[in-house]
């Protein structure tokens, strides 16, 4: 299963709709303090994926596909040449992989496990 961002903690008071603490983060942001250890959390919550890599994997092969049959017919609809269109298909949707995996392999530069 994929790891899930840390959940903000609600106090009773803020459930009920209080407008005390309302009042209490507008003080807070106007002062602009954030203690180091939730800004810690905020930044370790950024790093985490969004979704499963096997939900990625699934909606880039339908967005490739997707894109790979809407070139090839807009070219074989223009011209009627199914060669260039099948072609074209290919290139754009393998372009999708090239970025998925460019991209994943720039964010592997960055993201070192630290142990």
């Amino acid at each position: 299963m994929s790891k899930q961002r840390p959940q903000k903690k609600t106090s009773p008071a803020s459930a009920t709709g209080s407008g005390s603490d309302a009042n209490n983060v507008k003080k807070q942001s106007k002062s602009g303090e954030i203690k180091p250890t939730e800004m810690k959390d905020i930044l370790n919550s950024l790093r985490e994926p969004w979704i499963q890599k096997r939900s990625a994997v699934i909606t880039m092969t339908v967005v490739s596909v997707a894109l790979m049959a809407l070139v090839a017919w807009n070219i074989i609809k223009g011209s009627g040449n199914w060669g260039q269109g099948l072609l074209w298909g290919f290139i754009f949707g393998g372009s999708v992989w090239l970025v998925f995996f460019g991209m994943t392999w720039f964010h592997s530069l960055f993201n070192k496990k630290k142990k």
